[in-house]
C-alpha cells in the first residue's frame, strides 16, 4: 500500500508541475491613482496608506469608540481610565 502511494505521488507530482506550467501567468497592472491600491476596487480605502489616520470614516469610528467607552464609564462606572486616555489621545490627534 505504501509503495503504491509513493509510485502514485512520483507520477502525479511531475504531471501536475507540467500541466500547471503550460499557461502563461498574467502580470498585475500597476495601481492607478485613486484606485485604492493593489487589487482594491476604485474608490476603496487603501489600508496601507500613510494618510489613513486622517480618513473621515476612520475618525468617525474612533470617535464612536471613545463615546462608547465614556458611556460605559458614565453608566456602569467601568473602564473610566481607558475612556479618559482614549479621549485625550483622540483630542490630541485631531
Amino acid at each position: 500500500m505504501g509503495c503504491a502511494a509513493l509510485i502514485g505521488a512520483a507520477v502525479a507530482f511531475p504531471a501536475g508541475v507540467m500541466l500547471a506550467g503550460r499557461e502563461p501567468v498574467a502580470e498585475r497592472a500597476a495601481p492607478t491613482p485613486g484606485s485604492g491600491g493593489w487589487g482594491a476596487p476604485p474608490g476603496a480605502r487603501n489600508p496601507y496608506s500613510p494618510g489613513l489616520s486622517k480618513d473621515p470614516y476612520i475618525l468617525d469610528q474612533q470617535r464612536r469608540m471613545v463615546e462608547a467607552l465614556e458611556a460605559q464609564c458614565r453608566d456602569r462606572g467601568v473602564l473610566c481610565a481607558q475612556a479618559r486616555q482614549a479621549r485625550d489621545r483622540f483630542d490630541r490627534s485631531n
